[in-house]
């Protein structure tokens, strides 16, 4: 997400926006910010202790009537629940809400303030088509008001070899050794334990072989737990959080995915663009970037059985796996670039400008 916002931030600047940007949670990047305010957006963080002592509400509300923006765009559910009353009470004319995902984890209690202020979206941007029905049943989305507009990323490519060649040769991978990868936070709905269930049932037949897990979270103990139960610690490596995730993919031979629900998720995105064949869960906004046998390969969620399965088939076939990489190059290159994210938006916001302004006051 915070990919996507930089992205934007930075392509609506070009197109003469003046933006701010107001972090209701009092976790962040400090690249990210750093990113932000070089693009010319200027980061406000609240943080949740704040709203929790009310006076979160105060600042937040202040900082609108303060600003006066002719448009106020909430994303993630948190901010939804919030940003959008507080917005309008501060006399916002324009609110637009940014859905990333369906939002299937989000705590129960929060769905009836989440409803509540569904009505006051103008418009609600939904990067992957299948967060729209979801959204229009459980959030109170209006279906007339509900957009699709995907995510994209900046499909960089360039100079990645030297890198690649650099960090698997300081983790003893040889050249002869191919690379499954997986980009994303330990989680349980990234569902890294279906992947290590997989991989160890296929890791007998392909000892040429490493499996490498970018990210961290809360699942890391559990995680290496596992990998050691299944005795495949020699085979699995943990790298965590890690800034180069271009150069990492650079290095890697395959990417899965095997996530339980996703937005339309960056990581899929990146890997498609690198040119790495990919293995993912055909769920949600993965749907939209992926057809199954032509850019990648979709498989049930939880289900380790079909994703070995598959994964034995992808590492017997790379000349397969290389044309549908090359033809996931061309998808993103044409249907998910900046340019066009950006433009979509710049379009949306226009065209309530417009309607605005014919309004009577």
């Amino acid at each position: 997400m915070q990919t996507w916002l930089t992205i934007l931030v930075e392509g609506l600047a070009q197109r003469g926006y003046e933006q701010r940007v107001i972090c209701l949670n009092e976790q962040h990047n400090a690249e990210v910010v750093e990113n932000l305010e070089r693009a010319g957006a200027p980061v406000t963080i609240i943080g949740r202790p704040a709203f929790f002592a009310l006076i979160g509400f105060v600042k937040l509300h202040s900082l609108i009537k303060a600003w006066r923006p002719g448009i106020v765009q909430t994303i993630l559910p948190y901010s939804d629940a919030i940003g959008r009353p507080v917005a309008r009470l501060a006399g916002v004319k324009i609110l637009v809400t940014s859905i990333q995902s369906r939002n299937v984890h989000v705590p129960r209690l929060m769905f009836p303030l989440i409803r509540l202020s569904a009505h006051l979206a103008d418009k609600v941007i939904a990067v992957g088509r299948q967060a729209i029905p979801f959204a229009i049943e459980h959030e109170g989305v209006l279906p007339e008001r509900a957009i699709y507009i995907p995510n994209s990323i900046h499909a960089d490519k360039t100079g990645r070899k030297a890198a690649a060649r650099a960090w698997r040769s300081q983790l003893g991978i040889s050249d002869r050794m191919k690379v499954i990868g997986m980009v994303g936070r330990l989680s349980p709905k990234k569902a890294q334990r279906d992947l290590l269930s997989a991989y160890a049932r296929i890791a007998g037949d392909h000892p040429d072989t490493v499996l490498v897990l970018v990210g961290d979270g809360p699942l890391r103990g559990r995680l290496e737990g596992q990998v050691a139960q299944l005795q495949i610690a020699r085979r699995v490596i943990f790298r965590g959080d890690r800034s180069d995730v271009a150069d990492l993919l650079a290095g890697m031979d395959l990417f899965v995915h095997p996530t339980l629900s996703e937005g339309m998720p960056h990581a899929v995105m990146e890997a498609m663009a690198a040119g790495l064949p990919v293995i993912a869960s055909g769920v949600d906004g993965v749907l939209d970037l992926i057809v199954d046998g032509e850019h990648g390969w979709l498989v049930k969620p939880s289900a380790p059985e079909e994703l070995a399965a598959k994964m034995d088939f992808a590492l017997r076939h790379p000349e397969l796996g290389a044309r549908l990489g090359a033809a996931a190059v061309r998808r993103i290159a044409a249907e998910f670039s900046p340019e066009k994210m950006v433009a979509a938006y710049d379009a949306v916001y226009r065209e309530l400008l417009a309607k605005a302004e014919t309004r009577p006051s």
